[in-house]
């Protein structure tokens, strides 16, 4: 577990009011199911295809991770049709997915400290309720769910819109949110929409593209919240004073679970 201190100074953190988390690999372990998914789509068309490849889309959106795959490949099809081949495995065994260790304590932490959560996912909307089917509490834990085909997003990850809009659908000042990525795309994304980023990316991946998020950990049980200006979790008595204090300043109540 390394914590590195990424583009912005080592001054007193900003008071975090609000979280727009990525799912894919960060939240919820799908990451070896689209591995699978895009192995077994490329082999069945003729071409092989190496984790080299994947780490390039990890965090992309739909269509454009599909070109890269298809460039990298030299396959003869359209993203569109990639993709269909894609889904005949990844329907079947996305609702396999399930939360990634430490995923629901810190999330389930982060609402009862009054913050607000959404999720900012490249995914389309088609795919969330595959991913939604074993994981309602998960789910039922964010108070707004913004997907990459959303029309307020006009560039995918690494640009800064899912996370903009993310904050926009919850009421928050990005640069009092924190945000939780897997992928160098998306910490990258939410670096630009200037929150506080805490990053856990697969360890095969290079760990230098890390380097604009506030902390980088190998899990999400590994993060201490109150590194970051947060109650520890398990600190009944700081988590209800710093509900009460966001409430307080917000003149009423956070955001409940969706």
């Amino acid at each position: 577990d390394a914590a590195s201190g990424g583009g912005r100074a080592a001054a007193t953190p900003p008071r975090i009011t609000a979280c727009v988390a990525d799912l894919d690999g960060t939240l919820l372990d799908t990451e070896p199911i689209y591995w699978e998914a895009y192995k077994a789509a490329v082999e069945s068309l003729g071409k092989s295809y190496s984790f080299d490849i994947h780490k390039t889309i990890m965090g992309h959106p739909e269509i454009p991770g599909a070109q890269t795959v298809i460039d990298a490949t030299g396959l003869a099809i359209s993203p569109e049709a990639f993709l269909a081949e894609r889904d005949k495995q990844l329907l079947t065994t996305m609702p396999e997915a399930r939360p990634r260790p430490g995923a629901l304590e810190l999330v389930r932490h982060l609402k009862a400290c009054g913050l607000r959560v959404a999720l900012a996912t490249s995914s389309y909307a088609e795919y969330i309720p595959l991913k939604r089917r074993h994981n309602e509490e998960l789910f039922g834990l964010f108070d707004a769910v913004i997907t990459g085909d959303d029309p307020a997003i006009k560039a995918g990850k690494p640009a800064p819109d899912i996370f903009l809009a993310g904050a926009a659908a919850i009421g928050a000042d990005p640069a009092q949110c924190l945000a939780l990525e897997d992928s160098a795309a998306g910490t990258q994304s939410a670096h630009a929409a200037g929150m506080v980023v805490v990053s856990f990316p697969d360890p095969r991946v290079d760990q230098s593209k890390f380097d604009l998020a506030e902390q980088v950990h190998e899990s999400l049980d590994l993060f201490r919240p109150e590194t970051l200006g947060l109650p520890a979790i398990g600190d009944d008595a700081a988590i209800a004073a710093y509900a009460a204090s966001l409430r307080a300043s917000e003149g009423g109540t956070s955001g409940g679970a969706a």
